[in-house]
């Protein structure tokens, strides 16, 4: 240990404070990060915050001679509850909205100019279309935003479109946090920010958005083993294998899908998460 650790570690020693257990020093490192993702604090709040809670756990590390049972096991556990912090932040930034989210917003029932770009293949719903749009940026009335958010989008007609086209259009939208709504807060669950209903004639399809290599190179191998699927198997069984294995739920017989649909079976056949 180098000698200005040793010097600072020593130092707590000597301040007598009572160690504490490291599920402590863990329950609080996490619930610290959580705290400072839900309420996007700033990064000289982040950085004073974490050196606090180290110098607690530093407390511990310093007593934990006290510690009669399997020292090197709580000393390693208290070394590593700073990096909770980090993982809490990154839980709750996976699990929740930000502050400036479209979920936050009261938009309900407005229309406004999205762009963005679609995020999975579209599924026949109803005469129309229903799919993901990755929104990029926000027109309501003068004001322009950009934004970081997912948005369920439904289509009333029936268009040309696909995974990965740039798109703006114009929509009505219903943020999905605070509702009472089933089926957005079940949108919510899954982070998307908003529900939107395209109006008729306005999607523009600008062409296919640069999508990075890892996200083209997926959606490349979706769409050749979709088409592998297809050519392997007759229908209905070749939409079947591809709702159970790429999650392309659009390729099942529609009158099947009706089926399933009527007898709550239709879970079986779409992969969870699609």
């Amino acid at each position: 240990m180098s000698s200005p650790s040793s010097g600072a570690i020593r130092w707590l020693a000597r301040a007598q404070l009572p160690y504490q257990p490291p599920l402590l020093h863990w329950s609080l490192s996490f619930a610290t990060g959580v705290a400072f993702s839900l309420t996007a604090a700033d990064l000289w709040i982040i950085a004073l915050g974490s050196a606090l809670l180290t110098l607690f756990t530093l407390t511990s590390v310093a007593r934990v001679d006290a510690v009669r049972r399997h020292r090197h096991a709580h000393l390693t556990l208290l070394l590593l509850a700073p990096a909770l912090i980090g993982v809490g932040y990154w839980r709750a930034d996976q699990s929740g909205f930000s502050v400036d989210s479209l979920a936050n917003l009261d938009l309900a029932g407005q229309t406004v100019r999205l762009e963005g770009i679609v995020a999975d293949d579209p599924q026949f719903r109803d005469g129309g279309l229903r799919l993901l749009l990755n929104a990029q940026s926000i027109e309501i009335g003068a004001e322009r935003r950009m934004i970081d958010d997912q948005i369920q989008l439904h289509i009333p007609e029936v268009i040309e479109i696909a995974n990965g086209d740039q798109v703006v259009l114009q929509a009505s939208l219903t943020p999905t946090a605070g509702t009472e709504s089933e089926y957005l807060q079940w949108l919510a669950n899954r982070r998307i920010a908003a529900s939107a209903l395209a109006q008729p004639g306005s999607i523009d399809v600008l062409g296919q958005a640069d999508l990075g290599w890892r996200q083209s190179l997926a959606r490349d191998a979706r769409a050749a083993l979709n088409r592998s699927i297809r050519a392997a198997l007759p229908p209905p069984l070749s939409g079947i294998a591809q709702g159970m294995i790429t999650g392309r739920r659009d390729a099942i017989d529609p009158e099947l899908r009706s089926d399933l649909n009527d007898t709550s079976l239709s879970h079986l056949i779409v992969i969870s998460g699609s």
